[in-house]
């Protein structure tokens, strides 16, 4: 009936182009929606920095109520000499 490969060269090569199209597109529109996810988690991540950042330095400095919780920045007060007690006991 057919005497020639034409028809169906042609008919393949259609094809193929129409699933190369489609796949780079698939692949475009996934590579975006990474993309997109990726930056709203960057946001997310540095939102989350921040307010960490924030929340321990008031912590830190919160005063004398929380000075047993955080020794790290108190150690000296802690271990530094009293001069009153260090006048008391040189008189006794």
């Amino acid at each position: 009936m057919f005497s020639s490969l034409a028809p169906y060269s042609h008919a393949l090569r259609e094809l193929f182009d129409t699933q190369a199209r489609f796949q780079a597109h698939s692949f475009r529109t996934l590579m975006e929606a990474g993309e997109t996810a990726m930056e709203q988690h960057v946001d997310a991540l540095r939102t989350l920095f921040a307010t960490t950042t924030v929340a321990t330095r008031q912590w830190s400095n919160a005063g004398s109520a929380c000075d047993w919780m955080n020794p790290v920045f108190h150690a000296t007060a802690l271990f530094a000499p009293d001069p009153d007690r260090a006048a008391v006991a040189s008189a006794h």
